[in-house]
């Protein structure tokens, strides 16, 4: 009967590997919903394969150092361990110096750590435990084995299950030390002939590997392999593909002829529409509350407890169909205020002054027409002037995060009132409570239930607001905009909070436009808080630069059929993209993870049919058209001009 051999340590990577892939496959059973029978086959295939290449490499590294060690001192086992932990510790530096920047860019950019520093740091660090990981191989006991193996094995787990999954790099690097434990584990095992790992088990792992790396999956795999956080290699890999320019051949004419798919830093200011004349100098009050779902103040269930949101929208003009331009608060406010995408400001990698775009913020060009401005927002968002967000407010109140923000923001700018009322004037203000984790109002009851609690708390401080300017005589002369920063998922698509997608779940949000003395009316016509800039210019007869994506709402809010003719768009840090077109089609990109994704929202409103790959002309003439939007919008330096008031 043949000998049992000792399982070798280059070997134990490639099972190691193997394991975790197959545990994959489990994984892709069990959480992602059923597919073409074709995609679904070249999922499994390309995550296998991927998480192979990962064991070729692990297997190569281990492979070279044990060559080394045994050249150096053949009798010395442990010299064999430390050296494959030094060989393991490089290669794994070399790969975080490669993939770590996108994961720790925010961290660095709020510690006001150079990206370049915060990159080779995380690495190292990684480098560190990764290698000295290899060193616990020498450990031969039975306990420490079991051990390893259940530490691995719920490493995995956690990695795949619990751990945020737009932590490209970090999930790598987790699921590499877990099947490194896993190696140390079943290294050395005595295994008979039949269970022995072929002489080409290497080299079919590194051509599978090579293979699975090296020719891109099609888009409907790669969306899929996006899905599960496991899928460690996908997200790294397609960020090396070029990205892809738009067909023109496809684009309808009336988009390629559109002044909005073109630059539009030389056209002149926009007049007003003067759809609404106040007859008396108004005060525009314009607020924000965070992560305000637009389905909250749509339900019946929460109108008890929204009473004065729930009066306010019905006393006013309430755009049903509104969308946010980005879905984080500084850089939507950062659109909202400079009437551009992110993609046409000028950013910085200061966190002092992230924004540095020179061209005019709307309450600029009110303050030059002798507007009297004033700002009261939480210093959480970044919404002031020196952030480069929120420039040209006479008067600046910050906010600090506390337990009641809202009031004290209701009572900065009631204190301001109570200086004067005369002229025309202007107030901002930006209501963070809605904020996770939802503490604000108290920690009973869900996340959902807290969160709508803090929303609650919002409502009651503009219900004391209304309350004092009905007292005063002020109310006749006062127009309120009321909207949201962007939405807040609560599991849908599989996130929660808010920054991560462009789900309609982040970006449909209220927009409340109260007019003394008008009729309430419903408008059904989707529109942007982009508009929001241009409409208030407009309520103060101030014409809107021309550069600017949106257009005034007033002709809309005065009941005229006008229809807008700018796109919707939705435009993130992130660099996930979407444009909405009227026919209800949606088109969403990741540029950094190369996925596309079209919805039809008439039939489709929660997004869970993706129409990407179904072949349609319209399918396709969406997608064309989206791309060469974003593409004309990119930043250029024509697109820039000097501020002008």
């Amino acid at each position: 009967m043949a000998e049992a051999k000792a399982l070798e340590p280059e070997s134990a990577q490639l099972l190691a590997w193997a394991t975790v892939a197959g545990l994959n496959q489990l994984l892709i059973s069990w959480q992602l919903p059923r597919t073409e029978l074709g995609t679904a086959l070249l999922h499994r295939a390309y995550d296998a394969g991927q998480l192979l290449a990962l064991g070729a490499v692990s297997w190569l590294v281990v492979r070279g150092a044990q060559l080394l060690a045994r050249r150096l001192r053949p009798s010395s086992f442990p010299l064999r361990h430390r050296t494959q932990a030094v060989w393991l510790a490089l290669a794994v530096l070399l790969v975080g110096l490669l993939t770590v920047g996108g994961d720790v860019s925010n961290l660095a950019e709020r510690s006001n750590v150079a990206p370049r520093v915060m990159t080779f740091g995380v690495s190292s660090g990684f480098a560190l435990v990764l290698g000295g990981s290899r060193l616990l191989g020498a450990l031969q006991a039975r306990s420490a084995r079991i051990a390893q193996a259940v530490i691995g094995l719920a490493l995995f787990a956690v990695n795949a299950l619990f751990l945020r999954a737009d932590y490209f790099a970090c999930h790598l690097m987790l699921a590499w030390l877990a099947a490194l434990l896993l190696a140390n584990a079943v290294e050395g095992a005595r295994l008979r002939p039949w269970q022995q790992l072929g002489p080409g088990a290497a080299p079919l792992c590194i051509a599978v590997g090579a293979l699975s790396v090296l020719w891109p999956p099609r888009g409907d795999v790669r969306l899929r392999l996006y899905t599960l956080p496991s899928s460690v290699l996908a997200p790294l890999i397609t960020g090396f593909l070029p990205r892809e320019s738009a067909t023109l051949e496809r684009v309808p004419e009336q988009y390629r002829d559109s002044e909005w798919f073109k630059s539009r830093a030389q056209l002149p200011p926009v007049a007003p529409t003067h759809g609404i004349v106040p007859s008396t100098p108004p005060i525009v009050m314009f607020f924000t509350i965070d992560a305000f779902r637009a389905d909250v103040l749509d339900s019946a269930r929460q109108r008890h407890q929204l009473p004065e949101l729930t009066r306010l929208r019905s006393e006013s003009t309430y755009f049903s169909v509104a969308r946010s331009p980005t879905t984080s608060t500084m850089t939507t406010m950062a659109s909202v205020f400079s009437g551009k995408y992110y993609s046409q400001l000028l950013w910085s990698d200061v966190k002092a002054t992230p924004l540095i775009d020179p061209s005019p913020r709307f309450p600029e060009l009110l303050a030059a027409r002798g507007v009297r401005t004033f700002l009261a927002a939480g210093t959480l968002g970044q919404i002031y002037a020196s952030s480069g967000v929120a420039r040209g407010f006479a008067t600046e109140v910050a906010i600090p995060y506390g337990p009641r923000p809202g009031a004290l923001a209701v009572n900065a700018i009631l204190a301001e009132l109570e200086r004067g009322t005369e002229g025309p004037r202007f107030f901002y203000s930006h209501f963070i409570e809605p904020h996770a984790p939802y503490d604000l109002a108290g920690p009973a009851g869900s996340s959902y239930e807290r969160y709508i609690r803090e929303i609650a708390l919002v409502d009651q401080q503009l219900g004391r607001l209304r309350r004092y300017l009905e007292a005063k005589g002020l109310a006749e002369r006062t127009y309120l905009i009321v909207a949201a920063d962007h939405g807040e998922a609560f599991g849908e698509h599989g996130t929660f909070n808010h920054a991560r997608t462009t789900y309609e779940e982040l970006v449909r949000v209220p927009l409340i436009f109260y007019v003394p003395g008008q009729s309430a009316r419903r408008v059904k016509t989707p529109v942007t808080l982009m508009d929001v800039g241009p409409t208030v210019l407009d309520l103060f007869g101030i014409a809107a630069p021309g550069f600017w994506m949106g257009q005034s709402l007033l002709p809309l809010a005065s009941g005229q059929r006008a229809r807008p003719s700018r796109p919707i768009a939705v435009d993130t840090g992130r660099r996930v993209q979407a444009l909405c077109f009227e026919d209800g089609y949606k088109v969403i990109f990741s540029r950094t993870q190369h996925t596309t994704e079209v919805y039809d929202l008439r039939t489709d409103p929660r997004e869970l049919t993706n129409l990407a790959f179904n072949g349609s002309d319209r399918v396709l003439t969406a997608i064309e058209t989206a791309r060469l939007f974003f593409d004309d919008i990119q930043l250029k330096n024509a697109d820039t001009p000097a501020p002008k008031f």
